[in-house]
């Protein structure tokens, strides 16, 4: 009988402790990057469900340019739109969670290649 009681204890407290892990996974951060081909110039904005950020630059082909914004809970989503300001080239856009290897886990992404083209990205886990 103590064995058994010894047991649902156990089960109770890793169900309930299984539970608040879930809970504490938000807010969750999560990366925006920007590459392209040639010297790309950009601008757009990022955000989520309750706020935007503008932002531009010049990518160049051996780097890039990176972005953070925050998932607030499992109800929010990301977004990136953005535009290229040339007509030669091709703008692209990932949207991920970076690793700890500064990889990043790559859960959207597109490209455009259009004379002065666009392009809009959303992601919600």
């Amino acid at each position: 009988m103590k064995k058994a009681l010894f047991f649902l204890i156990l089960l109770l407290i890793f169900s309930c402790s299984g539970n608040k892990l879930t809970e504490q996974n938000y807010p969750k951060t999560v990366t925006i990057r920007i590459s392209g081909s040639e010297t790309i110039s950009y601008r757009g904005s990022i955000g989520n469900s309750t706020s935007a950020t503008d932002v531009d630059g010049t990518i160049t082909e051996s780097s890039f340019a990176q972005y953070s914004r925050k998932l607030e809970d499992e109800n929010d989503e990301i977004f990136a739109h953005f535009f290229k300001e040339q007509e030669a080239g091709t703008l692209t856009v990932q949207i991920g969670l970076l690793l700890m290897d500064n990889s990043l886990d790559i859960k959207k992404e597109g490209s455009t290649s259009a004379s002065f083209g666009s392009l809009y990205l959303n992601w919600k886990p």
